[in-house]
């Protein structure tokens, strides 16, 4: 019997999404596409291979048993599409590079330009976002992510720590509740709370953009990495006090690209660049 790679990378994508629309998304095609492909590989098998529940698709037993083969299959085939890309000695090609919204707009963008003067045939793929995109499976090659502990798979480059620090609006002199994000700063909020016992605290925001937005719109204070919150001429630090989150900054890709040569001048290009920034990450750089 013929197994069809798409039908598989369909398979693949429900299994690790649950639901169609999440699933074509991730494969960039239309959410007809993943039924079709689906029923497909189901009516060839002549096995089900998932169940509808509340909250999405599920693997039957039967498709469990297989699900780690297809993983596997997949592996190979993703290593050997990124040792043949990588033997390629010219800077040219396509590059997809990820990162979130907030250090793509302070640390990245500003230097995109002199980047694509420089390098005119290397075609980009900019995913500013908060999804974590997996590097070397074909979404994306490098990555700028802000972490505590980058994936052991990986290599890449320890630009600097990122360090916190409290912020308002330039223009107001009132005190608000404290904004924060989602589950993330729970421990940094009650640390602040117990010594500035007057603070209330107030919304949780998603994501460090909207909480910066939050600021300005006057809805509180906030504690900001500190390339986001002295970078922004509307924003002032409240006090000195430097809150030490134990992440940095990465420059990272994966290890079966690292001789390809629009991967190599990308990783020199942005760590020279962001030598400079080192200052802003740390809190070393003040408004």
């Amino acid at each position: 019997m013929n197994f069809d790679w798409d039908d598989m990378r369909v398979f693949l994508a429900l299994a690790r999404h649950s639901t169609f629309s999440a699933a074509a998304k991730a494969l960039d095609v239309n959410y007809t596409t993943v039924a079709r492909r689906i029923r497909h590989l189901e009516g060839q098998l002549d096995v089900r291979l998932f169940e509808q529940g509340t909250d999405g698709y599920t693997l039957t037993p039967e498709a469990e048993t297989v699900i780690t083969a297809v993983e596997n299959v997949e592996a190979d085939f993703l290593s050997i599409s990124r040792k043949l890309t990588g033997s390629q000695a010219e800077v040219r090609g396509e590059l997809t590079v990820t990162f979130s919204t907030s250090v793509g707009q302070v640390l990245v963008l500003p230097h995109m330009a002199a980047f694509m003067q420089a390098y005119p045939d290397i075609r980009l793929r900019l995913l500013s976002t908060s999804e974590m995109y997996t590097l070397g499976t074909q979404q994306a090659d490098i990555a700028l992510r802000v972490t505590k502990n980058p994936p052991e798979h990986l290599i890449g480059q320890n630009i600097a720590s990122v360090a916190s620090a409290l912020y308002g609006p330039v223009n107001s002199s009132t005190i608000g509740p404290l904004l924060s994000l989602t589950r993330t700063q729970d421990e940094q909020v009650q640390d602040l709370l117990k010594k500035q016992p007057q603070l209330k605290p107030g919304p949780q925001l998603s994501n460090w953009g909207a909480l910066r937005d939050a600021i300005l719109s006057g809805m509180g204070i906030g504690i900001l990495p500190c390339f986001i919150g002295d970078s922004d001429k509307a924003l002032k630090r409240l006090d000195t006090d430097i809150v030490d989150n134990n992440v940095a900054l990465w420059l990272l890709s994966h290890p079966d690209y690292k001789n390809t040569a629009r991967v190599q001048v990308f990783r020199r290009f942005f760590a020279e660049k962001l030598k400079a920034a080192v200052p802003l990450l740390t809190g070393a750089s003040i408004n």
